[in-house]
């Protein structure tokens, strides 16, 4: 008839035919996930991280209720507080500290971070 719509097999139905061709699918999934690991695997790793770095203008108490603030520019004018943060951001990004990083790190001997492992040697490509 033309108006009705044509009845859907039963999920047993499906069921069936999954089960009489398992070893195909079987075969379709181990082929799907090893694709999947060996792609993975090639994938450079690539690592990111943030950080967030608090400069508070209160320094911190050293000497509970004997010596008071070591320090405290307080709520200065505004000229001093923006010259307390240009001084922090220096200091954060001097040598001094960009060193001590890279020591307590061993980035001086990561040859990756060096970008050492990715350089061909020009002895090694010869053009015959």
């Amino acid at each position: 008839m033309v108006g009705q719509q044509e009845e859907q097999p039963p999920f047993t139905v499906w069921l069936d035919i999954v089960w009489k061709q398992k070893w195909l699918v079987l075969a379709f999934m181990v082929l799907v996930i090893t694709a999947a690991v060996l792609f993975t695997k090639r994938q450079p790793r690539i690592y990111e991280a943030t950080t967030q770095i608090v400069v508070e203008l209160n320094a911190p108490r050293y000497m509970a209720r004997q010596g008071g603030d070591v320090v405290s520019l307080g709520s200065g004018n505004s000229w001093n507080t923006r010259e307390f943060f240009e001084t922090q951001y220096r200091i954060m990004r001097s040598r001094m500290v960009s060193k001590m990083v890279v020591e307590k790190l061993g980035l001086d001997k990561d040859l990756d971070f060096l970008g050492v492992t990715k350089i061909e040697d020009p002895e090694s490509v010869r053009v015959g």
